[in-house]
């Protein structure tokens, strides 16, 4: 088999162009659910990019702010995945009712209802993307939370280490 990197390239270029209406309509629909997450996380990149050191302050603020934005963001999810599930199930339900309607031979009707369920395939692609996609942001975020809460928890174990060498140099120096 003798494949050129031209005709390659140019059938990528061919499914990019394609693929991105309904790249876009993925995004949008995850968009409406991670949108406040989404600008939050990205100014915290900015801010990391930039050497920012976050103060204690912030920390607790992004403690407490993740899982907020998480529970509208997974309240998206759900919705998303109702939404999968009625179209999977759509779906199938034409390509039935299309298989059961048609005349010919076995593999005649087969082709018919593949190709009366197409769109319904795209459509249930759009939202299993779009599920998928959500899901992987809820879990990034969900990270960022464990790792802002390991940091504020590691803070205060040092200020509390250092309050309590404190009272022990107090309490030798007092000799008791």
């Amino acid at each position: 088999m003798n494949i050129e990197d031209g005709n390659i390239e140019a059938a990528v270029l061919d499914m990019d162009g394609k693929s991105a209406p309904v790249m876009e309509i993925v995004t949008t629909m995850v968009g409406k659910y991670s949108k406040e997450l989404d600008e939050y996380v990205m100014t915290m990149h900015e801010d990391m990019m930039n050497g920012k050191v976050f103060s204690d302050e912030e920390i607790q603020e992004a403690i407490i702010k993740i899982p907020v934005l998480m529970y509208f963001a997974i309240e998206g999810l759900e919705i998303i995945g109702t939404s999968a599930d009625l179209a999977k199930t759509t779906k199938m339900e034409k390509v039935n009712e299309s298989y059961m309607a048609a005349t010919g031979t076995i593999p005649e009707k087969t082709k018919t209802s593949e190709l009366a369920g197409m769109e319904d395939e795209i459509i249930s692609n759009v939202y299993a993307r779009a599920y998928k996609m959500l899901n992987m942001k809820i879990g990034k975020a969900e990270s960022l939370y464990t790792g802002m809460k390991k940091v504020f928890d590691k803070r205060i174990s040092e200020i509390d280490a250092a309050m309590l060498e404190k009272k022990y140099a107090g309490l030798a120096g007092r000799g008791e």
